[in-house]
Parts: C-alpha cells; structure tokens; sequence
C-alpha cells in the first residue's frame, strides 16, 4: 500500500465494511469465550486511562506529525455478559480536540464503529479482556488484565500492522482521515476497577 492509494481511501470505506466483517469473523474465531474468566468480569466497572506517542503521514494534508493522545475507557460488564464501552480521546494540536465514543455489545459480537466504518468487538483472548479493532490496514489491540479478587487491572495497547502489506493505515478519531502510522508506542497508562456501575448515569 503507498502513499498515494490513502485519498482513495475514503471512497473504498463503505464497500471495505462487508470485507471486515468477514476478516473480523476470522481473526476471532477460537479465541472467543464466555466462560468462567468472562463470568468473573460481570458487575464489575474499569477505568483505564493510557497515553500514546505517534508518528504519522496523512495524504489528505500530504503533512507529516507527532501526536501525544491521551485516551480514556469507561468498561462496564454486565451480568448479561454485555460490554459497554465508553471512549474519550484527546488529541489534535497541544490536545485540543477531543472525540466521544459509545459502544454496546456483546462479548462475542462485532460493532461496526462511526468513523470509517470500522469494526471491533470485546472478547476474551488468552484470559484477558481484549478490544480488537479492524483497521484499513492492520488490528488495533487493546488488552485490559483484571484481577477480579484484589479488583486491580493494568491496560495496555499496540497496533499491529497488516500481514500482507507490512503498514497501519487507520481512520483519525481527529480528523476522520486516512492516516499511515509510521511510529507507535504507548507511554503510560493507569487502571482502577470498582464493583457496580459507576456509568450507569450514562447509560
């Protein structure tokens, strides 16, 4: 994928989706439970705050950046077993844009995100809560350990590029345009867990 196939990007999203749906089936298959590991999660509330360093390349602007976000998750498990989750990202210029994001589902259920048409869903993978995200090109993966006896948790995330291509093309939450990321890596995060819905105002 180059440089020069991002403008085109955006026209592909809609006829891209059916595609992802399908490479999202994939990538799940066996790697979903509701067992016990699952069970444990229900009733609990996560908060997880990690900040990220990014280097980029958007076509739109042909503008090359570094971008500091910081990134919010509200988790709620449900004693159904389903998932709300409640996103706030801040970045932009000396992050000062900010994006807002809902989602409702269950564990072993793709959600086709607002921007860009990309999926994700939450499952149990390895025994921890993982949020996979189908980008235009590669996986967003976010990966929250919860000790649910001493109600402790850590969150990590990373993006892993596309098999074939070798790149992460993703969607801003800022700018909702294409963007090749060029450099990744998350320096920080914090992680508190709480037994109810400390959300329920938002729900």
């Amino acid at each position: 994928m180059s440089r020069e196939n991002g403008p085109r990007m955006r026209k592909n999203v809609i006829r891209q989706s059916a595609a992802l749906t399908v490479a999202l089936s994939f990538c799940f298959s066996g790697n979903i439970s509701k067992g016990e590991v699952l069970d444990d999660l229900k009733g609990l509330s996560i908060h997880a705050v990690y900040s990220l360093h990014i280097k980029g390349y958007i076509p739109d602007d042909n503008r090359y950046f570094t971008a500091t976000p910081r990134r919010t998750i509200r988790l709620y498990v449900s004693a159904k077993g389903n998932v709300f989750d409640y996103e706030h990202v801040v970045g932009g210029p000396n992050n000062s844009l900010e994006n807002k994001s809902v989602i409702m589902s269950g564990a072993e259920r793709a959600v086709q995100l607002s921007q860009g048409g990309s999926l994700a869903a939450w499952t149990m993978k390895d025994g921890h809560l993982t949020k996979i995200v189908k980008l235009l090109a590669g996986f967003g993966i976010t990966t929250i350990s919860v000790d649910p006896t001493r109600l402790t948790c850590t969150v990590n995330h990373r993006d892993e590029p596309d098999a074939q291509s070798n790149v992460i093309w993703t969607i801003s939450p800022m700018t909702n345009r294409p963007t090749l990321i060029n450099e990744f890596r998350m320096d920080s995060s914090t992680c508190t867990v709480i037994r109810g819905n400390t959300f329920a105002a938002d729900q």
